[in-house]
C-alpha cells in the first residue's frame, strides 16, 4: 500500500527527494519524457528536464541540475525511485553520492 511506503514522513526540506519519469505525445513530434526531482516535504520540483529518450543519463542529468541549483543538503539526501529500473537505480546513487566539484 502507498500508505506503508510513507511511513516515515519528512520533517524538512531536502531530506527526501523523488524522481520521476513522466511520458508525453506530442502530435507530430512523438513521444518525450519530462524527468523531474522533487521534494517530498515541500512538494516542490526542485529540477526538470525534457527528455527524447528514459536513460540513466536522462535522470542523472536532472539530479545533477538539482544539485547544481541546491548544494548538497546537510543531511545526506535520500532518493526514492518507485519504478526505475536498476541501471538507473545504480545510476542515481552513484550520481547522488559522487563528491562535489
Amino acid at each position: 500500500k502507498a500508505a506503508e511506503e510513507f511511513k516515515d514522513k519528512t520533517t524538512a526540506p531536502n531530506q527526501l527527494w523523488q524522481t520521476d519519469f513522466t511520458y508525453l505525445k506530442i502530435t507530430g513530434w512523438g513521444w518525450y519524457y519530462l524527468s523531474t526531482v522533487l521534494d517530498d516535504f515541500s512538494r516542490f520540483i526542485v529540477a526538470w528536464k525534457l527528455c527524447t529518450t528514459m536513460k540513466a543519463q536522462d535522470v542523472t542529468a536532472t539530479l545533477d541540475l538539482a544539485l547544481a541549483v541546491y548544494g548538497r543538503a546537510p543531511l545526506p539526501v535520500i532518493l526514492k525511485t518507485i519504478a526505475a529500473a536498476a541501471p538507473t537505480r545504480v545510476a542515481l546513487v552513484r550520481a547522488a553520492n559522487r563528491p562535489a566539484g
